[in-house]
């Protein structure tokens, strides 16, 4: 259902997240952004305030009140992170929703283990 302009959004998104990286600048609501265009993109209208909502939560739950999830949210994880999104991105260029689910799948599957200090 994405439109060429919507997924072009997406590739703008991923490009200026990774030049804040490599300049070791924070991508302030860069994923933010991502994840509510992604979404967007998506045509699920009624669901983007409830995923919008979710997502603020979340965020507000683990970067900001978490020091473990804070620390490990570095330039070198946030570059390791851009690999799942443009993996996402290509899937979506191809209309394959198969190969998307899996590097979603992926990316929160990866979470956890950055955060393992045992």
């Amino acid at each position: 259902r994405s439109t060429a302009e919507e997924l072009d959004q997406l590739e703008g998104i991923i490009a200026e997240m990774e030049q804040r990286l490599h300049r070791r600048q924070p991508i302030g609501n860069l994923d933010y952004d991502f994840h509510l265009s992604l979404f967007g993109a998506a045509h699920a209208p009624a669901l983007l305030p409830l995923y919008e909502q979710v997502l603020r939560d979340v965020t507000d739950l683990t970067v900001f009140q978490n020091p473990q999830v804070r620390d490990a949210l570095t330039p070198e994880t946030g570059l390791a992170n851009l690999s799942f999104l443009r993996q996402v991105l290509s899937a979506l260029r191809r209309r394959d929703v198969g190969a998307a689910h899996q590097a979603i799948v992926a990316h929160i599957s990866v979470e956890p283990a950055r955060l393992d200090t045992t």
